[in-house]
């Protein structure tokens, strides 16, 4: 190194910036001494290097279907086009695929003059699968329900008839709703398994992504379920959100008689974590 004086800071902010390629100048022949074997950019190359597999290492262990899928050659060159797009700003690795999915949605829009609704159905296979890993590993890293404590279906029987339309819940921490156009989830448990399935058909699919003890879980769920869900999870009284589904319902009695176990198998799921307003 160079006579020049650093202090830690400086030296960490310049290396930062010359491993992002921003417009800092690099000055690396000034700060990087040269040995007898290679040159000072030789040398600080080995390091950046390392560091740029490292990145796309990290990539590939959360998106692991995804790789298996592409064949790791090709998903090493996507994960590397995107490191470029987006460097790591974060001070840990949990945030580095974030904006993932998002940027193959964009390169396929890109790719296809801009017409993001002409993405052809592989691609779209591809992008979702990316967004459901993405999800698990967001789920996985993330606030829980481990150690809180959470309503039971006894709690939901000591509600009064007359409170219910006012009850509100609310959501675990953990829980993601999310809907598909491929049943993707089926897809990453086959090949969790060991198998190697084909790409599957498109099948509309609302999903339920959650965390008990440390494990992530998913849970399918129907359009309407998804739907009720959804509403509760933004705060909506029960009274109104049940209104909502079932005017969409095509056969208003079988939703009424359904709801029970619906709450049922959502409150032992570990769904939501307390009841509000209620008497």
């Amino acid at each position: 190194m160079s006579n020049q004086l650093f202090d830690l800071q400086t030296l960490q902010t310049w290396m930062q910036a010359v491993l992002m390629e921003t417009d800092t100048p690099h000055q690396i022949e000034e700060i990087i001494t040269a040995s007898q074997q290679q040159t000072s950019r030789e040398r600080f190359h080995v390091y950046a290097n390392a560091y740029q597999a490292r990145l796309v290492e990290c990539l590939r262990e959360e998106f692991a279907t995804l790789c298996k899928f592409l064949e790791p050659d090709v998903f090493d060159g996507l994960a590397t086009a995107y490191l470029q797009a987006h460097p790591s700003q974060s001070y840990t690795l949990a945030d580095l695929g974030k904006q993932f999915p998002q940027f193959m949605r964009e390169s396929a829009a890109a790719l296809a003059d801009g017409e993001s609704d002409s993405t052809d159905t592989g691609t779209q296979f591809l992008i979702e699968l990316a967004t459901l890993e993405r999800l698990y590993a967001e789920v996985f890293d993330g606030p829980g329900i481990e150690g809180l404590p959470l309503i039971t279906p006894d709690d939901l029987k000591n509600i009064s008839p007359e409170a219910w339309p006012q009850v509100r819940f609310e959501a675990a921490p953990c829980l993601r709703l999310i809907e598909f156009a491929y049943p993707v989830h089926e897809f990453v448990t086959a090949c969790r398994h060991g198998t190697e399935p084909p790409v599957p058909e498109p099948r509309h699919t609302w999903l339920a992504v959650t965390r008990r003890q440390y494990i992530v879980r998913r849970v399918s769920l129907t359009e309407q379920q998804f739907q009720l869900l959804s509403l509760l999870s933004q705060g909506l009284p029960l009274g109104e959100a049940l209104d909502t589904v079932a005017a969409a319902c095509d056969d208003v009695e079988v939703f009424a008689k359904d709801i029970q176990q619906w709450f049922q198998e959502w409150t032992a799921s570990g769904f939501f974590l307390r009841i509000r307003n209620a008497a």
